[in-house]
């Protein structure tokens, strides 16, 4: 990790990686670890703790000394907490990402990875994931229309900081607050790049996965604020055959990144 005062100018993009974490200690130490193992030279990495009364502290301050910013502190929420990182991020980072309590880089040449096969520095970008020991694939082009029936895993994206500093998430959804955000930032017109890496391996222990309910409430509360966009969301729904196509297309897209995985690409 280095150390940035916000005067001074990087060589290379700055890239936030930010951590937020409760009652983590299980978890920590290894998504610690994996950010510290980056060979990328210029991150800054935050974490941000809900004031954990198990041993979460008392674990990152064991490496207290390679972390940009700690804070430990209530929240409101995870997206509070992930707010509260964006505000710390260093004037001169190019992208944040977000690596969560149990989430680990794929590799130690992830974020390398992700920025020299990018084709642009202008456009937010992510890539796949690996979730239960299983290659996840995610979508070829962001769309809105793409987001009423899939998702990208959020651990996986680089966001441009400037934008997201302007646009922080909105915690009125307390586990949807990622998918609001894709969402608008479609209708916006925000430029994504889909990169061939695979960035993290995905913890499955997280509120995403374990309140499906939840998350299927607060996804139709978001997308009723859209009305044109509910009703599509409704009507494709009713056609299988789109569905079909898209998991056939996802299954040739995981074994061709496996064919890419063995030759030694990725």
């Amino acid at each position: 990790m280095i150390s940035i005062s916000n005067k001074v100018k990087v060589s290379r993009p700055l890239v936030t990686v930010v951590t937020v974490c409760w009652n983590a200690d299980a978890l920590i130490r290894k998504t610690i670890e994996s950010v510290l193992a980056q060979s990328y030279p210029c991150i800054e990495y935050i974490i941000v703790d809900g004031e954990s009364h198990d041993s979460t502290m008392d674990i990152v301050n064991e490496y207290r000394g390679r972390i940009t910013h700690i804070i430990s502190e209530k929240d409101n929420g995870i997206y509070d907490a992930m707010n509260k990182g964006i505000s710390r991020a260093n004037a001169n980072s190019k992208y944040i990402t977000f690596l969560n309590a149990g989430d680990v880089f794929y590799n130690a040449h992830v974020v390398e990875q992700m920025l020299s096969r990018a084709t642009s520095q202008e456009t937010h970008l992510y890539g796949d994931h690996m979730r239960c020991g299983r290659l996840s694939t995610s979508m070829g082009r962001v769309t809105s229309r793409r987001l009423l029936t899939g998702m990208i895993c959020h651990q996986t994206i680089l966001f441009l900081t400037e934008y997201h500093r302007s646009n922080p998430y909105n915690t009125r959804w307390s586990i949807c607050a990622d998918y609001q955000l894709l969402l608008e930032m479609t209708l916006a017109g925000e430029p994504f790049e889909k990169v061939e890496v695979v960035v993290v391996i995905f913890d499955t222990t997280g509120i995403s996965s374990t309140h499906k309910w939840k998350l299927r409430e607060e996804k139709r509360a978001i997308l009723k604020q859209h009305p044109r966009l509910y009703l599509k969301m409704r009507l494709l729904k009713l056609i299988p055959f789109r569905n079909v196509k898209r998991s056939i297309q996802k299954r040739l897209d995981i074994l061709r990144l496996r064919k890419k995985m063995k030759s030694g690409e990725l």
